[in-house]
């Protein structure tokens, strides 16, 4: 438990965690600041512990990322040029074993969700609620606690809103 302490406060001294491995216990959950540098060997999240990073552009190329928490790595801009439509793109990879991103764009100021919906229209989590400037986005989703199965993700801002189906294969 210190460890996670000094994890914590690390972060809220600096938003800059370095280490070997970052460990979220069950029931634990660390959230790190926008714009934060987060760099580890390994992430690992236990079940129904959660390791959320709110708009940070920075995780380390190579970390490998393994648990069956919730894991949510935020909201990276993948270009500011303003596009003339909403749209949804499709997941890749998909199918996908057992993380996958998630490609949007949106035209206009406002608030942005994307949901995630099982097979059977139930909402297992929400990737992305915020107010977001018009441009392209992308947001991972990890599924490492989640079935073999049909899943459908859906983006909603305003008026608008689409879905698309994609495959988690175990």
């Amino acid at each position: 438990m210190k460890y996670i302490i000094k994890l914590v406060l690390l972060i809220s001294i600096c938003g800059i965690v370095l280490s070997n491995r970052i460990y979220v216990p069950p029931g634990g959950c660390i959230t790190v600041p926008a714009g934060s540098v987060i760099c580890a060997d390994t992430l690992y999240v236990d079940t129904n512990g959660c390791f959320i990073a709110n708009n940070s552009n920075n995780v380390c190329p190579g970390m490998v990322i393994q648990g069956g928490g919730l894991i949510v790595i935020g909201v990276e801009t993948i270009s500011n040029e303003i596009p003339r439509e909403y749209k949804l793109f499709q997941n890749y990879p998909n199918p996908f074993n057992p993380a996958t991103i998630l490609r949007f764009q949106v035209p206009a100021n406002g608030n942005v969700k994307i949901i995630i919906y099982d097979i059977l229209g139930r909402e297992i989590t929400t990737l992305v609620n915020d107010e977001l400037k018009p441009g392209l986005y992308e947001t991972a989703w990890y599924a490492g606690n989640f079935a073999s199965g049909i899943y459908y993700y859906k983006l909603i801002s305003g008026n608008y809103s689409e879905t698309k189906k994609m495959v988690l294969i175990r």
